[in-house]
């Protein structure tokens, strides 16, 4: 990483790159790449946190009607298709300035599981799957509190230490750190996780958060520890995905 880059840290050379990208984009240019790229791309890295391996070319050809890996009985098929939909209703939120809470992120919840087999609409009846190993979620009896609670007047249900006065990219952290460890769903608390996040972020005038598939073991484990150690992940992490797209790191 260049000199300059680790003097100011991540953060102030995404936010330098943000307002460099946005002074030289063309009038009517998207700021952060092709529509339907980003989209193929932000498919690719949720259903890279549930756990799943596939290429943009496999989301491509799902939400274009092509042949290809997955077919309309396949539980992969739908949730590219949900997840297309949420997507929509996610970015549409984001130019307004609405941030999530948790009772929207329950309506998410039932709109990206629809229509898939074996799947509980509401909140979860006793261990998430998806939780890493060890690790002890809030008892089902507490989540319908929890989640109402969950909204950015209560820091998302983080000490207000680590939420309040930050810049966004850290809260943003803070979100996406606490719903893991509420994990209220029986499935998809890391897809619902980047969604919020991704959201927060962009209501803010950030990108997503896109991590890799190979980063879902880390993204989980860190989230047990401590803030700090996730803020500084989180960070770098949103900085290296952003950066080729800013020219910063070439």
């Amino acid at each position: 990483m260049e000199g300059w880059i680790t003097e100011i840290g991540p953060l102030g050379a995404l936010d330098l790159g943000l307002a460099q990208r946005a002074i030289e984009r063309p009038r009517g240019q998207d700021p952060w790449m092709a529509h339907q790229v980003r989209r193929n791309r932000w498919i690719q890295a949720l259903m890279g946190a549930r756990g799943w391996c596939l290429s943009q070319q496999d989301v491509e050809a799902v939400l274009q009607g092509k042949p290809g890996r997955f077919l309309p009985q396949h539980r992969e098929f739908g949730l590219i298709r949900n997840l297309n939909l949420l997507l929509d209703l996610v970015e549409e939120r984001a130019e307004r300035k609405v941030l999530p809470t948790g009772p929207s992120l329950l309506l998410d919840y039932r709109r990206l599981v629809k229509g898939l087999p074996d799947r509980i609409l509401g909140l979860r009846k006793g261990r998430a799957w998806d939780l890493p190993h060890g690790f002890e979620a809030p008892r089902p009896v507490l989540l319908p509190r929890l989640l109402a609670r969950f909204r950015e007047g209560n820091a998302y249900l983080a000490p207000y230490s680590d939420f309040k006065g930050k810049h966004p990219v850290l809260q943003g952290a803070a979100l996406c750190r606490q719903f893991l460890r509420l994990s209220p769903f029986e499935s998809e608390n890391a897809v619902l996780a980047l969604l919020a996040t991704g959201q927060f972020l962009m209501a803010h005038g950030y990108p997503p958060f896109l991590p890799l598939r190979s980063d879902r073991p880390t993204l989980m484990s860190l989230a047990l520890e401590d803030a700090k150690v996730f803020e500084d992940w989180f960070t770098e992490v949103l900085f290296l995905t952003q950066s080729f797209s800013f020219g910063l790191l070439d």
